[in-house]
């Protein structure tokens, strides 16, 4: 029985025979059919490969920027943590030093080292270059040191030229320390233009009679001498000669020219060649400021370690008037006297030493009141050295006590002061032993007795 669709193919008139062209064009349609379905399939397949490329692109896209917002907050993340780091070190940088300047020069630099050792880490020092930093503190402090020292001295110092030289040589820049250097060297210029190299007030009521009278006496034989130069005479005075009354007049008047003397204007001295190595070297600049040595010259060449070449002096005889003070101004001598109370009754012969004035000493150390008056000087100056040399002693043993605990630049700058009390002792017992020397010059020696 035939089928609906051949039923209705029938009626529709379709189902009549095909020819072999037919067929043909009908199998060409077929596959033409079928190349157009098969295209479509590949353009289909080619859009849904480009989908899925774009969208794994979009994927990829999605996940770097992904990474990136991480890794871009993991980096702000850090960032904050050494930012926060940073300035926690910079805070406790500036704590260290900020606290460090109000510590004294010489303190400052240790403590800094001390506390950025402790603190912070190496690191962080090296790479903010806070190591040369420390070592620019060490340097500045150093130098710093070296100026306090120099103005120090130069405060105290005793000749206005070594100061003037200082401060042409603008060694300081802080206007403070210029004014108080400006100021002693204005008053000692103000001091010396007042100054008298005897003072007739150091002595007594006595001793100024008879300076006076021997004064007197030496015008008029100064005026004669030169009236005799001029007249071409030779005018003896007692059979003495002019000059030889004059030589004899200044040998007495020369200790009370001693005792009222002053004492002298210090005198700077440098030459050209060392004002120049003073200014080309640092170190030298400021041992020698900090020093109480007014003659350059000198220093540069102890501090080099040449001796300085004996200057060779011709001998010849001048007229000082100066008396040398050697020996005693005593001479023994002897007298014999008679004892009573024998072993027979008789009288006992007793050789008893004594001495006497010596004919060539000075007119004033005959008068025995005006000579215990010397002496009694003299003692009391004996008192006040050895006092000053006590305290000295006493200084000096502070200062060992207080090089037990240090260390570096601080032991070597007290060593450096101990040194400078030490010389300034031997120069005080120096002049001990000078007084020392007088006072036997004027003390009559204890006689021996001996019995025959």
């Amino acid at each position: 029985m035939p089928s609906e669709y051949e039923i209705y193919r029938a009626y529709a008139g379709l189902n009549r025979p095909q020819s072999k062209l037919d067929y043909f064009l009908q199998g060409v349609g077929k596959l033409q059919g079928i190349a157009e379905s098969n295209k479509r399939l590949e353009l289909q397949e080619r859009r849904l490969e480009q989908d899925d490329a774009r969208a794994n692109e979009r994927l990829e896209l999605a996940k770097t920027q992904e990474e990136r917002i991480r890794e871009t907050t993991e980096f702000n993340k850090q960032q904050a943590l050494e930012n926060k780091e940073f300035q926690r070190s910079m805070q406790t940088w500036n704590s260290i030093t900020d606290f460090s300047s109000q510590l004294p020069l010489g303190q400052r630099y240790k403590f800094m080292s001390k506390q950025a050792g402790s603190l912070m880490s190496d690191e962080f020092m090296e790479s903010e270059g806070l190591n040369d930093r420390l070592d620019e503190f060490k340097t500045l402090e150093e130098e710093g040191l070296a100026k306090d020292d120099m103005h120090w001295a130069l405060s105290i110092e005793d000749s206005p030229e070594k100061i003037k030289q200082a401060l042409d040589m603008n060694i300081f820049t802080d206007n403070s320390k210029k004014r108080v250097l400006h100021k002693r060297m204005k008053s000692l210029e103000k001091q010396y233009a007042e100054h008298k190299p005897f003072d007739i007030d150091l002595l007594t009521s006595s001793q100024k009679g008879l300076y006076n009278a021997y004064n007197s006496k030496l015008n008029e034989l100064y005026k004669k001498q030169i009236d005799d130069k001029l007249s071409g005479k030779k005018v003896d005075i007692g059979g003495i000669s002019t000059t030889e009354s004059i030589r004899k007049l200044e040998q007495d008047i020369a200790p009370l020219k001693a005792l009222g003397a002053t004492a002298p204007i210090p005198v700077f001295t440098a030459s050209t060649e060392s004002l120049k190595a003073v200014g080309e070297d640092d170190d030298l600049m400021r041992a020698f400021f900090a020093d109480e040595s007014n003659n350059l010259d000198e220093f540069i060449q102890a501090r080099s370690g040449t001796p300085k070449p004996e200057e060779v002096i011709e001998k010849e005889e001048v007229e000082t008037g100066e008396v040398e003070l050697k020996g005693s101004i005593w001479e023994p001598t002897t007298t014999t006297i008679s004892i009573a109370g024998g072993p027979g009754g008789e009288q006992q012969q007793t050789e008893h030493p004594t001495y006497k004035l010596r004919e060539d000493i000075p007119e004033m150390y005959k008068d025995e009141k005006m000579r215990g008056q010397a002496m009694s000087k003299i003692t009391q100056d004996i008192r006040e050295y050895n006092s000053n040399i006590s305290k000295v002693d006493e200084n000096l043993a502070q200062i060992d006590s207080a090089m037990k605990g240090l260390t570096g630049a601080s032991l070597e700058k007290i060593k450096a002061y101990r040194e400078k009390i030490t010389i300034k002792k031997q120069n005080l017992e120096k002049e001990l032993k000078d007084m020392q020397s007088r006072y036997d010059y004027l003390k009559e020696p204890e006689p021996e007795i001996v019995v025959k």
